[in-house]
């Protein structure tokens, strides 16, 4: 004797969520990479704001950005002098890429963009082209602190601007 659930498993009607997850996927797959790699990281690491930026002759450029921008004073296309970032700071080994509490942490508390913007907590990490060259950073900025950033979520950074590069190239 068989099983009455098995036999529903045969013929048509058991492609219908088959097919159904496969058009789900092509769907997923017809969405731009990039914005969902913001939000998804934006959403993890429970921050206001994620954006990937460029370096362009020594400014840094936002290219894509999810998020409470206007509150961090930033929008698509804005640009400003590297020199004042935490990003060039972080790439020149000054800082962190983690800075979970950027208002008690003294290389950061009276820079310019951490009084202007609110800043409470900042991640960065570079993004490295597959040619060596240097594109620019993943960032993402919260006005509250964040206690919980750590090894884990550098991975994940890392591991999204590796993402972030291969779609830029």
């Amino acid at each position: 004797m068989t099983d009455p659930s098995l036999d529903a498993m045969d013929g048509p009607t058991a492609l219908v969520p088959a097919m159904a997850a496969a058009a789900a996927l092509a769907e997923l797959g017809r969405e731009p990479i990039l914005p969902m790699v913001l939000r998804a990281m934006r959403e993890m690491l429970r921050m206001d704001v994620a954006y990937i930026s460029e370096f362009d002759d020594r400014r840094i450029v936002v290219r894509e950005i999810d998020g409470a921008a206007t509150s961090f004073r930033l929008a698509q296309g804005r640009s400003m002098p590297l020199q004042h970032t935490y990003c060039q700071r972080m790439l020149d080994g000054r800082l962190p890429n983690l800075i979970p509490d950027v208002r008690g942490d003294e290389r950061t508390a009276s820079m310019p963009i951490t009084l202007g913007a609110d800043v409470g907590a900042f991640v960065t990490v570079p993004i490295v082209l597959e040619d060596g060259r240097l594109y620019g950073t993943l960032c993402a900025a919260s006005h509250g602190t964040r206690d919980l950033l750590g090894y884990a979520e550098l991975q994940l950074l890392n591991l999204l601007a590796r993402v972030v590069a291969d779609q830029l190239q």
